[in-house]
């Protein structure tokens, strides 16, 4: 009982390990899409600043151009220092402020970087006229007509590029989490039937049948008990057996022996006549009827009172009781198998003197 019990517990751990497996992988994956997304989020919002910065670089160049300003000149130089910085982190894939994770380096954004868009050298030749217009001997109208136009042309081409690049991988990435999370769905569920099949049924049969044993065990100590009470009062009251009923044989003990005032037990035939031969006449057919036929080896048990002989020409009453002790009634009527019956004869001294004897 012990081993069974603690295979059961080693089968249950092993199936929430695995449930407890998948959950986990479940979260780290959900998890993961979120970082992602907010990573992708960041990196679209940084390289789509990109194109304002560029607008804003060449609107600073003609203001300073023209009122040449303290103001217009700072406006300038840290458009022009963040459009750098935010270039450097997005090709190189270094961190920045405004990015949650690094910006993806991978073929696709090399050769939009220093591929045949060549956006690296367009940005590099961009920020240089721009800090031309910083410099009070190169800061000229052409210079900031070249700003103008770059930010109007290719390089604003370019960076569009970058910014849908950047959103169709994070697409592909959003794309992969789904079908991931769906693959880890579908063997979830079949890790749960297979749990089933193999882990939680089996143990829960097994539960049921121990369930089972244990009723079969209860039924028989009560069996043993009525036998052990049986027992204890053939002291006093008379009992016989009967083997099985396939034969008439019947087994007189020598409780029965005394209490009938059978000295011998060869002066009475060991069969069931030899029992009818001690029913008064008149209760004789009932006895046989009620101990002997085949419908009362249908009950369980059988109770009747009826005149037993005592001494010749003597009678007194008594109460038999029959019991079948091998199966159980529904058994017997299944299988129709022979069964063995054993009896108790009680005394009746309570029954009055008239009721009591009869010749």
């Amino acid at each position: 009982m012990l081993k069974i019990s603690r295979r059961a517990l080693r089968f249950y751990f092993i199936g929430i390990a695995l449930i407890a497996l998948m959950t986990t992988a479940g979260h780290m994956l959900i998890t993961r899409v979120v970082g992602d997304q907010q990573a992708y989020a960041s990196v679209i919002n940084l390289s789509g600043r990109q194109r304002m910065l560029s607008q804003r670089i060449a609107l600073n160049a003609q203001g300073l151009l023209l009122t040449n300003t303290q103001g217009d000149y700072d406006a300038l130089s840290q458009s022009l220092d963040e459009f750098e910085s935010a270039h450097t982190a997005l090709m190189t894939g270094t961190p920045h402020p405004h990015l949650t994770w690094h910006a993806p380096v991978n073929a696709s954004t090399e050769a939009i970087y220093r591929g045949e868009t060549n956006l690296d050298e367009q940005v590099q030749a961009y920020i240089r006229q721009g800090r031309m217009m910083l410099a009070d001997e190169t800061r000229t109208q052409s210079v900031a007509d070249a700003l103008r136009d770059q930010s109007a042309g290719e390089l604003i081409n370019g960076l569009e590029l970058a910014v849908g690049e950047y959103q169709r991988e994070a697409e592909a990435a959003s794309h992969r989490a789904i079908q991931i999370g769906a693959l880890l769905l579908v063997i979830t569920l079949f890790m749960l039937v297979i749990e089933w099949l193999f882990i939680f049924k089996p143990q829960n049969d097994r539960l049921y049948r121990l369930m089972q044993i244990l009723v079969r065990q209860k039924r028989r100590v009560g069996q043993a008990r009525e036998r052990f009470l049986l027992a204890a009062t053939s002291v006093r009251f008379g009992v016989w057996d009967r083997p099985t009923t396939t034969e008439t044989r019947i087994v007189f003990t020598e409780s029965f022996l005394r209490a009938m005032s059978i000295k011998n037990a060869s002066d009475i035939e060991q069969s069931c006549d030899g029992f009818l031969d001690l029913v008064h006449p008149d209760h004789k057919e009932d006895t046989r009827n009620r101990l002997f036929s085949g419908a009362a080896y249908r009950e369980k048990e059988t109770t009747m009172e009826h005149l037993l002989r005592i001494a010749p020409d003597e009678y007194r009453w008594f109460q038999t009781k029959l019991a079948i002790w091998t199966m159980t009634r529904t058994v017997f009527r299944a299988a129709r198998s022979p069964v063995s019956l054993i009896s108790t004869a009680k005394n009746l001294p309570n029954r009055s003197k008239a009721n009591s004897s009869r010749r």
